[in-house]
């Protein structure tokens, strides 16, 4: 088939083949959705917005007859026409795409470049790190007027922030070819795909203390509006932002407060949730669940509340006011 032709058959596929992106992309994302929960939103999750990228004619042409490629077929070999990249923050959070990938019954996915197996086959070798996937259209379809074929293929990347901007650069030295004969340039990129590989181990290991932390917080924010509604009244806002804040500095102490403890604390101080009430319309600090722990805190720790205090001291007197302790030598 000569050049004309190609480009002919190429750009009649070209509808298609966007179609097909942006079914994959809409596909993934409305599963992702559902798989990260209420807690996390897309925008968190995904650095970068994911869109389909459709080769433009020119760069399909340019690589279905460089000399370095062996096409006989280049329409059907070239399987990268159309593709989505989804962008995460940490290695570990790469999974959760391409398990969503793997088990879509819309199409048929395969690896096409696995930076785990790579690794495992040449441990000494720091190189391009992310995952790929060709997926095939299982079915005819029809998007928005436009008939896909069956066997349509869409690429999809799954890499890191680190692992993007390091194959943002090295794509340079790949594809350019007065950088390509540069050995220091090589170098250099090594050197950095290295450090890429190291600093993401690095963040999973803090995300993961973090991760510790936040559990813990989650669950005294859950024990909190259990109790708070029950003997205060509905919870308007459930985010866990203002526990997070205010009762991290205390994080050694959380483990005492749980369901029980709470409303055995209330049972001995039966006034507290009047209060709360009475000043839930006039500050966002009593209408949240965390008011609760602040006054657990006080009668528990008077000395110890007031010297991590991390925001105005204002509400704390307070709440020391109502349970009858002195403020003296603490605020």
């Amino acid at each position: 088939m000569n050049e004309e032709d190609l480009r002919a058959k190429y750009e009649q596929q070209r509808p298609f083949l966007q179609a097909w992106g942006e079914a994959v992309a809409h596909e993934i994302l409305s599963r992702l959705v559902k798989e990260i929960g209420p807690d996390r939103s897309l925008d968190e999750f995904l650095k970068i917005p994911p869109k389909p990228r459709i080769k433009t004619t020119r760069s399909f042409l340019a690589k279905a007859v460089s000399a370095g490629n062996r096409y006989a077929c280049p329409l059907d070999e070239i399987t990268d026409k159309v593709g989505v990249r989804f962008v995460v923050l940490l290695r570990t959070e790469i999974g959760i795409v391409a398990q969503i990938v793997e088990r879509c019954e819309r199409w048929q996915a395969e690896k096409s470049r696995d930076f785990d197996a790579e690794r495992c086959e040449r441990p000494h070798h720091f190189d391009y790190q992310s995952v790929h996937y060709i997926v095939r259209s299982l079915r005819p379809e029809t998007m928005d007027g436009v008939e896909i074929p069956t066997g349509t293929p869409c690429e999809v990347q799954i890499r890191t922030l680190l692992q993007h901007a390091y194959a943002e650069l090295a794509h340079d030295t790949t594809y350019k070819p007065s950088l390509a004969v540069d050995h220091v340039v090589r170098r250099e990129i090594a050197k950095s795909a290295a450090l890429v590989e190291a600093t993401d181990d690095i963040f999973v290991g803090v995300k993961g203390r973090i991760e510790s932390v936040h559990q813990e917080l989650r669950r005294v924010h859950s024990a909190l509006m259990e109790v708070y509604e029950a003997r205060v009244g509905p919870v308007t806002d459930r985010s866990p932002r203002l526990t997070y804040c205010l009762l991290d500095p205390y994080r050694d102490h959380l483990a005492e407060m749980t369901p029980a403890t709470l409303a055995q604390f209330l049972d001995q101080h039966d006034f507290v949730p009047d209060r709360i009430r009475q000043r839930a319309s006039l500050s966002v600090l009593y209408s949240d669940p965390c008011v609760i722990a602040l006054y657990f805190f006080v009668q528990n720790h008077p000395d110890l509340l007031p010297e991590r205090w991390p925001v105005d001291r204002t509400h704390l007197e307070m709440i020391y006011c109502d349970l009858g302790i002195s403020t003296e030598g603490r605020l």
